[in-house]
């Protein structure tokens, strides 16, 4: 296969460029594409109506402001065509900017009053809209911008808080799997449903991936439907619970089920201590401690991660490090009782 150069763009001083599509309806294609650009030390906005090959012919839209790198992209929503998952975009692009001060801002649109996400010190920015849950609110990934701040790589994400509550920028994070200094970034979807960030490091390419986020999409609903005249015979399902179920009540209203390997462990005791971190005291000795084995429920069966468990003070105690326990039970105003499950 030959691959054919094309000229996309002429200009003085060219810089980063950066493509997204519009695609307002899963029911057809892309409609218009967006490039985010650097030209004569300035961020520009064109668009182009050649969706369907490589575009030579862009329109200026409007100029921003005196800078070093760009990024453009979509927020979006994810809905089931057939077999799959087709993403739908939501209003205008929203486009990041690299000042030449160092500070990071973004803004949806022309008009939009610029956000400012990093006062200093960014050099490179990236983008991706993350997947999100179609049956959790709290499975969001969000509008993802990703960026080189004094070497090292951060994210902060534009996210979906509890249902009745608007997205916001969510405070930044450091990307600690990846090494520094840090020259380049890109951020990506892959098909498995998780977000990749890479970098460049010394001439080397490394990247992260996040974890899987499919719940309610990778697998697909089955329904059962007869028609007229048809009759359908269903063949009888036992179901078992994989563990004995001990329920308590210790601390804030704190209650605890949890079977560890043999039916006659349970937990003695578990409280919050705080809105990110449980501690927990077993009838029996533990090990191989996996946080993946542990989920926290609220009444409204929305679920909290464990993202790191680790022994307590005794043989006998562990400490988890859970998700943002004060978004439980929404529909109660945050009253109302929490589970930790063991899935083990």
């Amino acid at each position: 296969m030959l691959l054919k150069a094309r000229t996309i763009r002429s200009g003085v001083a060219l810089g980063p460029h950066r493509i997204a599509a519009q695609r307002p309806s899963v029911l057809a294609g892309p409609t218009k594409l967006y490039t985010a650009y650097i030209e004569d030390e300035y961020a520009k906005v064109a668009t182009s109506l050649a969706v369907d090959r490589i575009p030579t012919q862009w329109d200026f839209e409007y100029s921003l402001t005196k800078a070093v790198d760009v990024a453009i992209e979509f927020d979006g929503r994810w809905q089931r065509v057939g077999n799959r998952w087709e993403l739908y975009t939501i209003g205008s692009p929203y486009v990041a900017v690299v000042r030449t001060t160092g500070q990071l801002t973004i803004q949806q649109g022309q008009l939009d009053t610029p956000t400012i996400l990093v006062d200093s010190g960014v050099t490179r920015v990236a983008m991706v809209r993350g997947w999100k849950n179609v049956l959790m609110w709290n499975r969001d990934q969000g509008l993802i911008v990703v960026y080189i701040k004094n070497g090292k790589v951060y994210y902060r994400t534009y996210a979906q808080q509890p249902p009745d509550l608007p997205a916001i920028w969510e405070p930044e994070r450091a990307i600690v799997e990846l090494p520094s200094p840090a020259q380049n970034i890109s951020a990506f979807r892959t098909n498995d449903y998780r977000v990749g960030i890479a970098c460049e490091h010394n001439g080397k390419i490394y990247w992260a991936l996040t974890e899987r986020n499919w719940a309610g999409m990778a697998i697909e609903p089955h329904t059962i439907t007869a028609g007229i005249d048809v009759t359908v015979d269903l063949i009888p399902i036992t179901y078992a619970d994989i563990y004995h179920e001990h329920t308590i009540t210790a601390g804030i209203s704190l209650d605890v089920a949890l079977l560890w390997g043999v039916a006659y462990n349970s937990f003695k005791s578990a409280e919050n201590d705080g809105p990110t971190t449980i501690h927990a005291v077993c009838e029996h000795f533990l090990t191989d401690l996996t946080a993946a084995d542990f989920i926290v429920e609220d009444e409204d069966e929305a679920v909290f991660s464990v993202s790191n468990i680790v022994a307590g003070a005794t043989p006998f105690g562990i400490t988890l490090t859970v998700d943002n326990l004060n978004y439980a039970n929404q529909s109660l105003l945050g009253e109302g009782d929490l589970t930790l499950k063991f899935l083990g």
